[in-house]
């Protein structure tokens, strides 16, 4: 069995949370419709909403196959959803990149240096395992949890095995 690399530790998860958040979305789309907007859902008047928790798990998972693992980003993303189908979409054209993913791309990269924006625009750079374990899944980790719970305090009837897949 080859060595666990950078791709091992991003995309599985990435893969995994994001089949679990489209089954917490259409719960929480088919949940009341005339209630949520996932436009202005949120759990504090002072957080970004739903909407924006989805499109940060997908910009910061495309960011690490774009970094790391060199692709190019799909096409025409400006994350500027407002419906359910929209997000849907989204994630669809998010884990379709995926597919493309190799191992042998993230092969080596666990030192390389390298640089991005953090989300107040700082510049920030480190090695391939600090840049994906340090930074970008405990992001994209805070995102997605937090669109768990905002379609929890709206309602939704779900819990931890929806989190898990196993629902």
């Amino acid at each position: 069995m080859a060595p666990m690399n950078l791709h091992d530790v991003s995309i599985s998860l990435f893969l995994t949370t994001f089949a679990a958040l489209t089954s917490i979305l259409h719960k929480a789309s088919t949940h009341d419709t005339s209630r949520i907007d996932p436009s202005t859902a949120r759990i504090a008047p002072d957080m970004l909403p739903l909407t924006f928790q989805i499109q940060a798990c997908a910009r910061t998972a495309i960011s690490v196959h774009e970094r790391i693992g060199g692709a190019v980003p799909p096409a025409g993303l400006d994350y500027n959803e407002t419906t359910w189908a929209e997000l849907y979409a989204l994630i669809e054209t998010t884990v379709a990149f995926f597919e493309t993913a190799t191992r042998e791309e993230y092969a080596g990269k666990d030192e390389e240096m390298f640089y991005w924006k953090g989300g107040r625009g700082e510049e920030q750079s480190s090695g391939g395992l600090e840049y994906v374990t340090g930074y970008a899944i405990p992001n994209f980790m805070f995102h997605a949890v937090t669109a768990f719970g905002i379609c929890r305090m709206e309602g939704v009837g779900i819990g931890k095995r929806d989190w898990q897949g196993r629902a």
